[in-house]
């Protein structure tokens, strides 16, 4: 029997050629291959409205089959739909969709999910960095920056990982891949106008108190949305660098002995990297959880103070709020 997608609201993106384009999956094959109808338009809102009127001729579709040898890009697009898409924030979608539709479906989609191997996913990134820019080409030559590529990387392996939780496959293909290195920046200490301009900004984006308690304990913080979050929370320290995605879902890893947490879902923070990009807190969140970070070094007092200050930081923004408290 035919049943509604949860998650079919179809996708939408800004096409190399100007105009936009909405995908909308109307069904599925014997093989369980996606099949998908598509509307250009010359502007997005255009373009939603287009896409609102194929998904009311499509309210129903056959039922998907996740199975082991189904083409990785069907994977990619279900997994997206139905796995990631729900917890991430509409601004984060647009680098998502570009990653998956733009470059990793192209690259690797015809490859069948259990059949996909390290050469693959080593050759479609050497290419990527090589040739991979869609635009400005002509003032930036065709090498893809290190840090797209590295965010490609992400979305591809945390699409493999729930392949791997799904019993699809045994491990994940692009583990031991080698990644192009992460571009050396010097180190740039702001001036006291710098931080007053930087926290007037910050003030302006909702930031201004943990950057406050920063910069007044010399203690790190980070914010998170606790219903975000997917399941209980993990700290640990790693021995090597692990990847993830950042805020704006920008690439970035962990550190050796750095101080982290993950829930089932991975990564959702690092001492040093910060915070994540699917926990991180939006201006509708209610339940938040601000990790207050310390080198083993560091006295319980500074901790503790810190504490003090962020508590005092939120009972000003909302008097009625409940603040609980704990040192690890």
């Amino acid at each position: 029997m035919a049943r509604k997608r949860k998650n079919g609201q179809g996708t939408v993106r800004l096409r190399s050629d100007g105009r936009w384009e909405g995908r909308h999956i109307v069904g599925y094959d014997e093989n369980g291959k996606a099949k998908q109808k598509s509307v250009l338009a010359k502007t997005k809102a255009e373009c939603v409205e287009k896409l609102k009127r194929l998904r009311e001729e499509y309210t129903e579709v056959a039922p998907f089959k996740v199975k082991p040898d189904m083409r990785f890009g069907d994977w990619m697009n279900y997994w997206y739909e139905n796995h990631c898409k729900p917890s991430i924030r509409p601004t984060t979608q647009k680098g998502y969709e570009e990653w998956i539709y733009v470059h990793a479906i192209p690259g690797l989609g015809h490859i069948p999910l259990n059949k996909l191997t390290q050469a693959d996913c080593q050759k479609f990134l050497n290419e990527m960095k090589a040739n991979g820019r869609k635009t400005h080409r002509d003032t930036k030559g065709p090498e893809m920056a290190e840090r797209s590529v590295r965010s490609c990387y992400h979305v591809i392996r945390m699409a493999l990982d729930r392949a791997i939780k799904d019993g699809l496959i045994k491990k994940n293909p692009i583990l031991g891949v080698k990644l192009p290195p992460p571009e050396q920046k010097e180190m740039k200490v702001l001036s006291k106008e710098e931080i007053q301009r930087f926290l007037i900004q910050a003030k302006a984006e909702g930031m201004y108190e943990l950057f406050l308690l920063e910069l007044t304990t010399f203690v790190l913080s980070g914010t998170h949305d606790i219903d975000r979050m997917d399941g209980p929370l993990t700290i640990f320290t790693p021995s090597e660098k692990l990847p993830f995605l950042g805020m704006r879902a920008a690439s970035t890893h962990t550190y050796p002995k750095d101080i982290c947490g993950r829930d089932n879902s991975g990564i959702i923070f690092s001492m040093i990297a910060g915070a994540d990009d699917r926990t991180c807190i939006h201006p509708d969140s209610r339940h938040v959880f601000h990790p207050v970070f310390g080198t083993p070094d560091t006295d319980n007092a500074v901790i503790e103070n810190a504490l003090r200050r962020l508590e005092f930081f939120v009972k000003v923004l909302a008097p009625n709020a409940v603040a609980e408290s704990t040192i690890l």
